[in-house]
């Protein structure tokens, strides 16, 4: 599985959960110093899991890094 989003110098930390149990946090944050560059790519995967049906989900949490701007 993958995903792929984009860093901002506003973003937050999303927990991946993978059949019920949490797997990751993902910090969205992210800032170049280049003031025309607000949007930096990111891609997250997780490759360990079988063949069959998964149910994904993502969930704002309440945290950020302290550098975010959110």
């Amino acid at each position: 599985m993958v995903w792929e989003g984009l860093r901002c110098d506003d973003g937050g930390i999303a927990q991946v959960s993978i059949d019920g149990q949490e797997v990751a946090e993902v910090d969205q944050y992210g800032y170049t110093g280049v003031t025309d560059q607000y949007e930096v790519p990111f891609k997250w995967s997780i490759s360990n899991l079988d063949k069959s049906e998964h149910t994904i989900k993502v969930t704002i949490s309440p945290h950020k890094n302290p550098a975010s701007h959110s």
